[in-house]
C-alpha cells in the first residue's frame, strides 16, 4: 500500500471524527406520543371484571359446597353424616361377618326414623350421640355416662324411684321430673341396641353385645 493511501485513509477519518457528535454533546431521543382514550379504559375493565365473575360461578357450580346435615334431615342421615369418616364398623351383636356387621348397622340406622321402633326423639339423638362418641372424639351424653357407671359397678340397671339410676340421677343434680324422663330414655334404648337384657324392671349387661365392651373401654372403666 502507498504512502498516498495511508494520507488519503487518515483525512477520510478526519472529516468523520468531524461529523460525529461529541461526547459532551446531548442526544435527545423523541418518544411517541400515546392518547389514552378514558372511555375504552373503563370498557376493558368492565369486561375483566365481568370475565372474573364469570369464573367465580363457574367454580361454585363445578365443586358446590356440602350441604350441613342436622337433625331436620332425619337422625338416619345424621347417623351416617357422623360415622361416615369412620374405619370401624359398630356392629350391635359380636362374631358377624364385615357384610352382617353393615346390614345391622343398616337396619338400626333406618330403623330411627320408624316411629314405632324409635317413638322418642330424645332416645334416636342419644343413640346418635353414643355412635358419635364411639366413632369419634365427642364426649359421652352425661346422663348415658352415669348410666353405664351405674351399669358397670352394680351389674344392673332398676328402673322406678327407688332404682339406682334414678338414684344417681338425683345425685348429680337432675330433678326429679328430669331423672324420671331420662330414665324411662335408658330403660328404652339400651335394650335396642343390644347393650342390655331387660326382665321386667331390671336390665343386666347382655353377653352377646359387641358394643358394650367398647364403651367400657372407652371410659376407661
Amino acid at each position: 500500500m502507498s504512502i498516498e493511501t495511508i494520507k488519503s485513509i487518515d483525512e477520510l477519518m478526519v472529516e468523520i471524527n468531524k461529523e460525529a457528535p461529541s461526547a459532551e454533546e446531548e442526544i435527545v431521543v423523541e418518544r411517541p406520543t400515546i392518547t389514552i382514550n378514558k372511555e375504552v379504559v373503563e370498557k376493558k375493565i368492565e369486561i375483566l371484571n365481568a370475565e372474573a365473575e364469570e369464573a367465580k360461578k363457574e367454580a361454585k357450580a363445578v365443586a358446590p359446597k356440602a350441604k350441613h346435615v342436622t337433625y331436620k334431615d332425619g337422625y338416619a342421615k345424621m347417623l351416617e353424616e357422623r360415622m361416615k369418616n369412620s374405619a370401624k364398623v359398630f356392629s350391635l351383636t359380636k362374631d358377624l361377618n364385615e357384610e352382617e356387621q353393615k346390614k345391622e348397622l343398616e337396619e338400626l340406622r333406618l330403623a330411627l326414623d320408624d316411629k314405632s321402633k324409635f317413638s322418642q326423639k330424645k332416645v334416636c339423638e342419644k343413640v346418635v350421640g353414643l355412635f358419635t362418641y364411639l366413632s369419634d372424639n365427642a364426649s359421652l351424653n352425661p346422663v348415658l355416662k352415669i348410666a353405664f357407671n351405674v351399669l358397670k359397678n352394680d351389674g344392673f340397671i332398676e328402673s322406678g324411684k327407688k332404682g339406682n339410676l334414678y338414684q344417681a340421677l338425683l345425685k348429680k343434680p337432675y330433678s326429679p321430673q328430669t331423672a324420671t324422663a331420662q330414665l324411662g330414655q335408658v330403660m328404652n334404648m339400651l335394650p335396642r341396641l343390644g347393650i342390655t337384657l331387660k326382665a321386667g324392671h331390671k336390665m343386666t349387661p347382655n353377653p352377646e353385645s359387641n358394643l358394650l365392651p367398647m364403651i367400657y373401654s372407652k371410659m376407661g372403666i
